[in-house]
């Protein structure tokens, strides 16, 4: 029996042999986020014809290998980009450069597009000057460093300078129906006549000005606090009009080297720069208001239309005056 079976095995062999059309499909899965195939095609002499192996990475594998490239690319592109603007930026400023010299030739120029910063006052920033025939052209911002809007700026002196010399000199007045919004500024062209240049051949590679404005407003403003010694003092710092009222910011300035308390302002009078009383009202106590020694809180004080004497009058400059009492 047992050679039989050895024989019946043989004959199945050589049949499955002879056949030679038969493919056999391995597939081999390691565990891994990879996949490895191998099919063998096997022909009647028993001979590997083909062997073909094939390693596919997996939808993860290729999505993150996509991303990189994507992030790749996103880089380069914004490098690109900077570049790009960077290049543009200087083409600009090359084309001021040549439009000036196209303009003005080998004529003396100055130009500096830069806005300087100014504090609580009117700036005028010059950024360009030529002279024009026997005038001196000046080309400058005007600049409103107020927090709070102006107008009727009166530009009283305006003087212009190289590294050593005066060139230039006039006062120009109130700058025409010119309204300024705080903290802003706008270009304005000022033309000094023959008569107010010096120097009419200067190369004005170097200049240097200095600016006296003065702007009618209905708005003061100065934050510097006064502290008089052994004394009591209100120090307005901002003062505007709203509406028929006038509303008085200021300090409230204890100038003793003790502290004081049941403070009763029995007068406070504001006064414009010509010594007119704009608004005067006696405040009483002061809401239980107590101050150190040699220091100051700030303090608000409303003046109604019943005691505002001089209504939107100029209040560029103003003065005050107070009488006051106190326990300390």
């Amino acid at each position: 029996m047992k050679k039989i079976n050895v024989i019946i095995m043989l004959i199945m062999v050589l049949v499955v042999v002879g056949c030679g059309s038969e493919k056999q499909r391995i597939v081999i899965d390691d565990g891994t986020s990879k996949t490895i195939a191998s099919e063998i095609i096997v022909e009647a002499d028993g001979n590997d014809l083909d062997k073909n192996v094939e390693i596919d990475g997996s939808e993860s594998d290729k999505k993150d290998e996509e991303t990189d490239e994507t992030e790749e690319q996103e880089v380069a592109d914004e490098a690109e980009e900077t570049e790009i603007s960077k290049e543009t930026d200087e083409a600009e400023e090359q084309q001021v450069a040549d439009e000036l010299v196209e303009t003005n030739g080998d004529e003396p120029h100055f130009y500096d597009s830069t806005v300087d910063e100014y504090v609580n006052k009117i700036g005028i920033d010059i950024y360009e000057a030529y002279y024009e025939g026997d005038m001196l052209i000046v080309k400058a911002y005007v600049v409103n460093g107020f927090p709070y809007p102006v107008h009727e700026i009166n530009l009283t002196g305006f003087t212009i300078n190289n590294e050593e010399d005066c060139i230039a000199d006039a006062s120009f007045g109130i700058l025409g129906d010119l309204f300024l919004e705080a903290d802003t500024y706008v270009t304005w062209t000022f033309s000094f006549a023959k008569e107010q240049v010096y120097i009419e051949d200067d190369d004005l590679d170097y200049l240097s000005w200095y600016a006296s404005t003065r702007s009618s407003n209905e708005h003061f403003y100065n934050k510097n606090v006064d502290i008089l010694l052994d004394n009591l003092n209100i120090d307005p710092y901002e003062v505007y009009y709203e509406e028929e009222t006038l509303i008085v910011k200021a300090y409230v300035v204890n100038g003793f080297d003790h502290s004081i308390y049941n403070i009763n302002l029995d007068e406070l009078t504001i006064m414009n720069e010509n010594d007119q009383i704009i608004s005067s009202k006696n405040f009483g106590a002061l809401s239980e208001l107590s101050i150190a020694a040699n220091s100051y809180v700030e303090w608000t004080f409303t003046f109604g239309s019943d005691v505002v004497y001089l209504l939107h009058d100029d209040l560029d400059n103003v003065k005050s005056y107070s009488h006051s009492t106190n326990n300390y």
